[in-house]
């Protein structure tokens, strides 16, 4: 599968696990770059999701309790940071 342009992006400052977020609208594709190098594209997440998901007080916390498990995920690749 070809990578979708992805349009909205967010570093990620207060969080010791996710280092990036991104999100394309069109294809409901979000893609999580974790402190580690890991990086995942999560299927069919809602904007509304991605959205409380940047303005969470805690990423790790909002990403176990709303996103880890409820959506379909790809890994993508990993990169030495």
């Amino acid at each position: 599968m070809k990578a979708p342009e992805i349009l909205l992006r967010q570093k990620v400052d207060n969080s010791s696990n996710i280092k990036h977020i991104a999100y394309q609208p069109q294809f409901k594709v979000m893609q999580v770059i974790f402190e580690n190098g890991r990086i995942y594209w999560y299927y069919q997440v809602p904007r509304e999701v991605y959205d409380a998901f940047i303005s969470a007080q805690s990423k790790g916390t909002y990403f176990w309790s709303n996103i880890k498990n409820k959506y379909t995920f790809k890994r993508i690749k990993s990169f030495d940071i």
